[in-house]
């Protein structure tokens, strides 16, 4: 059998990782030096989204059918919230705070440190989210970017982890990820259509600077901190791509049948 994980996470010394089975109702810890398994989590109905918390260097699990919870590294795991509908994406920003796309409800939350729930962001401006997919947060951990999709159109915000302010960034069709390149802070978004993918390079305020073309259907995108390369994955290509901001080539896995989120660590 095919085991099809969902997420990976590594701790800050990246001597641990978590992988997320939710079809298995399964989770493992690992070295990811090795790949020697350290642990089963199965006590987890389906273990969906996994991120790992600087602050308290525990990681967070989510469980597909509505809670949040915390897998300490003596191996216990412990309920952060049992009130959720599907929490689909998790991440924190520089102090621990986490934040949660809860697809179901339509709605991010927002956590302490701690763990403790302290918002709820349901809309902007006067305008309930419709349908929220795609979470991320910048190296410094200092915005979460996020996608709407509404009845006309696709809208990217960003949210500031200092103030809880939201802000539109980006309006359009087909968009899928965002991550923002801490070389100058420009965002690199894709988007699909009947037609294709590409890949956006926008300015911090959302102007469009550059176009890369050439893609088929791009499942997720991430940036080089060091160097400012880009990671993508192109699922209907079956290919992982290494390329230059410039949009030139480095290098091409075409051995990935389908390939659906990137990781640098």
């Amino acid at each position: 059998a095919i085991w099809i994980p969902q997420a990976l996470a590594f701790n800050k010394q990246k001597t641990l990782a978590v992988i997320t089975y939710p079809l298995y109702h399964y989770a493992e810890v690992i070295d990811p030096t090795s790949g020697l398994l350290k642990q089963e989590i199965t006590d987890i109905r389906y273990p969906y989204a996994c991120a790992f918390n600087p602050k308290s260097r525990a990681f967070y699990i989510s469980d597909s059918l509505g809670a949040l919870y915390q897998f300490t590294p003596n191996g216990s795991v412990q309920l952060l919230d049992g009130e959720l509908g599907k929490p689909e994406e998790i991440v924190f920003d520089a102090q621990g705070n986490a934040a949660v796309l809860d697809s179901y409800k339509k709605a991010l939350i927002l956590y302490q440190a701690d763990g403790t729930r302290r918002a709820e962001i349901t809309g902007f401006n006067g305008h309930r989210f419709r349908s929220l997919r795609f979470l991320s947060v910048n190296q410094a951990g200092s915005y979460f970017y996020f996608i709407e999709r509404n009845d006309t159109s696709d809208v990217l915000f960003r949210l500031s982890t200092l103030t809880d302010s939201i802000s539109p960034v980006f309006e359009g069709q087909g968009l899928r990820a965002v991550r923002e390149s801490p070389m100058d802070h420009s965002l690199w978004l894709a988007v699909n259509s009947d037609n294709g993918a590409n890949i956006l390079q926008l300015s911090p305020s959302g102007l469009r600077l550059n176009t890369l073309n050439g893609f088929k259907f791009i499942t997720d995108i991430a940036v080089n901190p060091i160097n400012g390369n880009l990671i993508i994955a192109d699922r209907d290509a079956h290919q992982v791509i290494h390329m230059r901001s410039d949009g030139s080539r480095i290098g091409v896995f075409e051995e990935a049948p389908y390939p659906f989120k990137v990781y640098i660590e």
